[in-house]
């Protein structure tokens, strides 16, 4: 069976999962690129003066380990940045028929990893989402069924691939549809 591989970034706050996310190998390669990443993930939640104390060199007597990454070759290969909170990448390898990306999901007959169910596309924009106009397709509402508890909600199509439930996963809420 044909594979894929993909980078899976989380980060945590404690033992709180804040963010999730993954990418495709071809479009980040391992090593540098992907440290830097973390790194970048980190410094959302640090202050200015923390940032500087963990950029400073090692012979620094105020450098701090703030922005340190450390690696374990695995398998899976894993990279780890922050203390807390603190993001966490590994490959994985995913089945060709898995959905690497929200537009592969069709109605009715696809799950993502949570075991959400995408059961409608619709055309509604989404009010929660405002990219800017050269970058990124409009972001449209999308209806969504747990399938564990069959619980129904709207998300970003952009948002679709990863969501958890809101009612039995502790997911983000649901967007609340205007069209019937």
């Amino acid at each position: 069976m044909t594979q894929y591989r993909r980078w899976c970034i989380q980060g945590y706050d404690g033992s709180d999962l804040i963010y999730e996310s993954s990418v495709s190998t071809h479009h980040l390669y391992e090593g540098k690129q992907v440290e830097e990443l973390l790194k970048r993930l980190v410094c959302r939640h640090l202050s200015e003066d923390e940032i500087i104390g963990a950029s400073l060199n090692g012979h620094a007597k105020n450098r701090t380990g703030l922005l340190n990454v450390s690696r374990n070759d695995g398998p899976p290969l894993t990279l780890c940045c922050g203390s807390n909170p603190y993001f966490i990448a590994k490959i994985q390898n995913f089945p060709a028929n898995f959905p690497n990306t929200v537009n592969s999901m069709n109605g009715g007959d696809q799950f993502n990893r949570n075991h959400q169910q995408l059961i409608r596309k619709t055309s509604e924009l989404s009010p929660q989402y405002h990219p800017r106009p050269d970058h990124l397709p409009k972001v449209r509402i999308w209806e969504m069924r747990c399938g564990k508890c069959g619980y129904e909600y709207g998300v970003n199509s952009v948002d679709a691939h990863h969501r958890k439930c809101p009612k039995c996963q502790g997911g983000k809420p649901g967007i609340d549809r205007i069209e019937s």
